[in-house]
């Protein structure tokens, strides 16, 4: 089948080209400021390889710190893939998944990868069904966090997380999107920050 194809042996070489824009006040924890990333790849084509895929990826993060040390936070990213030329199929590697904690393709409150496209398999002779995820081609995600400081590096965060994976290139419909509300503990320690959430 398609979506569970992937040869043991596979050279993928490509390209990346990145354009980042930081004026956040603090690189690892900041209080205001904004950060603006562009990314393009290419894969195959005249870099050779047995993949042809390309991408692009745009993320923004804005901060304010209106009052008290406290922080309000939005964070929106879109990346979008897809093959061309003789790539019939794109391996499930290349593909964009979603669902869980961390900001790089989290949606808190969900699974780890638990957004987007999935197939669905019935497991043996039962009547019990398991759902996989296959991944997509289109993502569009958004934050907005509300910081509070309780001490000097323990914080409380309000978050809302909304987004989706879409199985085929340049699909940005908004009519289903996985979205979920939260509380995150914050310990912001240099070298290792701990993050503790319960997303709704």
């Amino acid at each position: 089948e398609p979506y569970y194809f992937n040869p043991t042996n596979l050279l993928k070489s490509s390209l990346t080209i990145i354009l980042d824009r930081d004026a956040r006040d603090n690189p690892f924890f900041p209080n205001r400021g904004h950060k603006v990333n562009v990314s393009a790849f290419l894969a195959g084509g005249f870099l050779g390889g047995d993949e042809n895929v390309y991408g692009w990826e745009v993320k923004g993060e804005q901060y304010f710190n209106p009052w008290w040390g406290h922080i309000v936070d939005f964070k929106a990213r879109a990346k979008v893939v897809d093959e061309y030329g003789d790539t019939a199929e794109m391996p499930i590697s290349d593909r964009i998944y979603a669902g869980g904690a961390g900001w790089g393709y989290g949606i808190r409150g969900f699974g780890y990868r638990d957004v987007g496209p999935k197939v669905m398999r019935q497991i043996g002779a039962t009547d019990q069904i398991d759902y996989r995820p296959i991944g997509g081609r289109t993502m569009v995600l958004g934050t907005a966090e509300y910081v509070i400081p309780v001490f000097e590096k323990f914080k409380i965060a309000l978050f809302f997380d909304a987004g989706n994976v879409m199985e085929d290139a340049y699909d940005f419909s908004f009519d289903s999107m996985a979205a979920s509300a939260g509380i995150e503990l914050r310990l912001d320690m240099p070298q290792f920050p701990i993050r503790i959430n319960y997303g709704w």
